[in-house]
């Protein structure tokens, strides 16, 4: 599996979180929004809608990456966006991560899988806060 994060510090955390589970991962460090990968190298991606990566890129932004996820998935191959709220707070109250509201008051996950190629689209689950959106990628790599 791999990884592919913004900064060091991300890298860090996904070596350090990834050591402790035992589980080997490629980290690729890039300049996001574009991945440092080939192109259909990879079956699955999943994707933070949070403040750090899909919330927090403007539109240009996010629509650049889901191109770049496009391009590094094979025909056949799905994304998963998760969008969340963050932990409970002193197990009281749960707060949406900044930028969550408007990402999802311009259409969310399931609009810019859309616009980005991928069909089809759909929602796979949306519990307690955390919605999870599944796109297919059925054609080549120009979306």
């Amino acid at each position: 599996s791999c990884a592919v994060v913004g900064s060091e510090a991300a890298a860090a955390r996904v070596e350090a979180a990834a050591a402790s589970g035992g589980v080997l991962m490629d980290v690729e460090r890039g300049a996001l929004p574009t991945l440092p990968v080939g192109d259909g190298e990879f079956d699955v991606a999943v994707l933070d809608a949070g403040p750090t990566l899909l919330s927090g890129l403007d539109a240009t932004g996010r629509a650049n990456l889901l191109r770049s996820v496009h391009r590094a998935l094979r025909v056949g191959g799905r994304v998963v966006i998760v969008e969340g709220q963050a932990p409970k707070f002193f197990g009281l109250v749960r707060t949406r991560p900044a930028g969550l509201d408007a990402f999802r008051a311009e259409g969310g996950s399931a609009k810019l899988l859309e616009a980005a190629g991928f069909h089809p689209v759909r929602i796979l689950a949306d519990r307690e806060g955390q919605r999870f959106t599944e796109g297919l990628k059925t054609q080549g790599l120009e979306p």
